[in-house]
């Protein structure tokens, strides 16, 4: 089965806008913030510094692919159409597709919430 995501992109002179989908939990002692449709994932001893280590890891996310040239690339290989960036991007969807979110979503304790990123329009 292909995995299939939508998003939201809005390009700007300055930067583009995404807003995407965010699963918190806890496992043993840490905290975890995981953007499904970016598979990226921080952690820390609170929700707080979960969230602060995912801000960390999807400023390197797009850095690396604004430096490189590759966002479109990366954002397709991990599922996001082309003809449906225009709505925002099914968490539904993601569990579907993941074994790993499945394992979270059904034996973890779990918050869902929404996080917009903003990154350079030369990305």
């Amino acid at each position: 089965m292909k995995r299939v995501l939508q998003g939201l992109i809005k390009k700007s002179s300055d930067n583009i806008q995404i807003e995407v989908p965010l699963i918190l939990f806890k496992e043993d002692d840490l905290f975890f913030a995981n953007v499904p449709a970016l598979d990226i994932t921080g952690y820390g001893k609170s929700e707080k510094e979960a969230r602060k280590s995912l801000q960390v890891m999807l400023h390197e996310f797009f850095q690396y692919t604004a430096d490189n040239k590759t966002l479109e690339t990366e954002l397709k290989k991990l599922g996001w159409q082309q003809a449906a960036l225009d709505s925002p991007p099914s968490l539904f969807d993601a569990i579907q597709h993941s074994k790993q979110l499945q394992n979270i979503v059904n034996n973890k304790s779990i918050k869902t919430d929404r996080i917009n990123v903003s990154v350079p329009a030369s990305a």
